[in-house]
């Protein structure tokens, strides 16, 4: 048994100062409260091995108590350190924090103030009894706080850093239960089967610590696995994804799962947000905004905040303090799953494109297929009316009398406007959509341009109203003004119903001209593309009032090259109210 115990004790010594060194070179080659605290941990674990190995069997030396008090020093230090590396992630709770500091302290006080310690064969008194008693409690205490802090942090993380934290528990519990049966024992060496049981326990702890905090390349190759499969799927769902928002959709809960995250947000580099994770509406652009603006700050408390960098923005994913840490490899994973994002987003870009240019191209096509109907059939109707007029004309000119010589030219004539009025719409359409129309602005009496609108359209209606005052001056385009208000007064009267009122208003600089009519008003699902070009209505209560569909887009077109606009509204209890804002000459706002 002797034998065995120098045996475990030689591996004992070679574990923990393997632990050190390790710990110590992660220290060095990444800086950090947490790592420093794990760096203390193992190499004061390491010095008591080392300490202990060298004056266990020199108990004469003049020098004992000193060395000894140092070493216990060492022994209470251990389990502190590695209780402040588990509260660099996450604070505990007020009474446990105040426990543990209690209980050092009053260790180290213990230690410092002993009159002295017993040699190895000395039989030990009460006081020193008590004094032990007090070293297992803290130990016991700080160790178990440790190891059910670390169980409880790595539930529901991906399994790296779940598996990596229950490790660490687990070798929490296995140096606690050596010092409680090593204290269980009495005076070193008086039982040599329970000091080889203390000396296992610790040595099978070593390891796990050792999995815990630097855990080999194969052992993450395992453990990985299920976050590859997840990384996988997420790979084949950005090559199906068409917008930045669909690779958003696909990314974000990938690699929530595969970090352990919380919540996550795909953002431009503005802040703008693409798509979000487990956020609400309103948190989304204010993670999206914090992370932009680059603040140390916690977004949640108690939660971290970390950045992906992207060739045209960020995903930011919120997680426990653990993750960063031990999750240190996923998000390396993360980075080449954001490259991955990069292309897709850019290739979703195009995409959106070409759909954008096709859908111009559709438009467009759409276009030119409305205007053939129209040249096809407004423009061809006229041409072949006065075509046959003047062919009759022309070939019985003797044989016609004056009425129907003058009925024919009169005829002629209103194919002509017509004709002149609808050549005049498509030319001033394109003007306006090559943004090439240029409005003459002057002061226009508003009232006169009414008038004249009602003198030339109505012929002799008296159900038409005004209340228009003569003093209402507008700073726009005279015939642009006449054009918009006789369109707006032809259609009252072809598809609506008398009476009809014309009003003006004047609110915030502008000039708000009202036409409101008592007819049937328009269906709900035309008023939407009502002022589109080629817009024409397919109902019943139209037939035989088809228009070519051109002079409500004018309308508006005309309204906002001179700043205003033009749109309609329901007409109370029934008809129709089309509006139209121009500026308010200066000095009669």
């Amino acid at each position: 048994m002797k034998a065995l115990n120098s045996a475990l004790k030689l591996v004992e010594l070679g574990v923990f100062v393997l632990l050190g060194a390790v710990a110590t070179q992660q220290w060095s080659r990444r800086r950090g409260r947490e790592r420093g605290w794990l760096a203390a941990t193992f190499l004061t674990l390491a010095a008591v091995v080392v300490a202990g190995r060298f004056t266990a069997d020199k108990p004469d030396l003049s020098t004992y108590q000193v060395v000894t008090r140092l070493l216990v020093l060492l022994i209470v230090a251990f389990p502190f350190c590695l209780f402040r590396f588990t509260a660099a992630f996450r604070e505990p709770s007020r009474w446990v924090t105040r426990a543990g500091n209690g209980l050092t302290i009053a260790l180290v006080v213990s230690t410092l103030a002993i009159a002295r310690f017993p040699f190895v064969t000395e039989k030990r008194s009460a006081v020193f009894q008590a004094y032990v008693v007090l070293l297992v409690i803290q130990w016991t205490f700080l160790l178990l706080t440790v190891a059910f802090g670390l169980w409880q942090g790595g539930n529901g993380k991906p399994t790296v850093t779940r598996r990596r934290m229950k490790t660490l528990s687990l070798g929490s519990i296995g140096l606690a239960a050596a010092l409680v049966i090593s204290a269980a024992s009495g005076s070193p060496g008086a039982h040599p089967l329970a000091e080889a049981i203390t000396a296992m326990f610790a040595i099978v702890s070593a390891p796990l610590f050792l999995l815990g905090f630097a855990p080999p390349g194969i052992v993450l190759v395992l453990w990985r696995r299920p976050e590859i499969a997840k990384m996988r799927i997420a790979q084949a769902g950005l090559i199906g994804a068409l917008t930045p928002h669909d690779v958003a959709t696909v990314l974000l809960p990938s690699l929530a799962a595969i970090v352990g995250a919380s919540a996550a947000v795909l953002a431009t580099s503005d802040g703008e947000v693409v798509g979000s994770y487990a956020l609400s509406e309103a948190d989304a652009p204010r993670l999206a905004q914090h992370v932009a603006s680059g603040s140390t700050r916690p977004f949640r408390e108690g939660e971290v905040t970390t950045a992906v960098a992207l060739q045209e923005g960020h995903i930011a994913l919120q997680s426990t303090p653990f993750t960063p840490y031990f999750g240190r490899e996923e998000f390396e994973l993360l980075r080449a799953i954001a490259a991955i994002a990069d292309l897709a987003i850019s290739r979703s870009r195009l995409t959106a494109d070409r759909i954008a240019v096709a859908e111009d191209l559709r438009e467009a096509n759409d276009a030119l297929r409305n205007f053939v109907a129209v040249a096809s059939h407004d423009l061809r109707t006229p041409i072949a009316v006065i075509k046959g007029y003047t062919t009759a004309l022309r070939n019985d000119w003797s044989q016609q009398s004056d009425e129907e010589k003058l009925e024919f030219i009169a005829t002629i004539d209103r194919q002509t406007n017509h004709l002149a009025r609808l050549v005049d719409d498509l030319l001033t359409l394109s003007k306006l959509d090559a943004d090439a129309l240029q409005p003459v602005v002057e002061a226009v009496q508003l009232a006169r341009v009414v008038d004249d609108v009602v003198q030339d359209v109505v012929q002799g209606a008296t159900e038409v109203s005004l209340a228009i005052g003569r003093d209402v001056v507008v700073s726009a385009d005279k015939d642009h003004t006449y054009r918009i208000l006789r369109n707006y007064v032809e259609n009252a009267l072809k598809y609506g119903a008398v009476p009809i009122e014309i009003t003006a208003s004047q609110r915030d600089g502008m000039v708000e001209v009202c036409i409101a009519d008592a007819g049937k008003g328009v269906p709900d699902e035309f008023a939407v593309r009502l002022f589109e070009k080629f817009a024409r209505a397919s109902t019943s209560s139209q037939k035989g009032r088809t228009g070519t569909g051109l002079g409500l887009s004018i309308v508006k077109g005309l309204a906002q090259a001179g700043g205003g606009n033009a749109w309609y509204e329901p007409n109370q209890p029934h008809g129709s109210r089309f509006l139209v804002s121009f500026r308010a000459a200066k000095g009669d706002s």
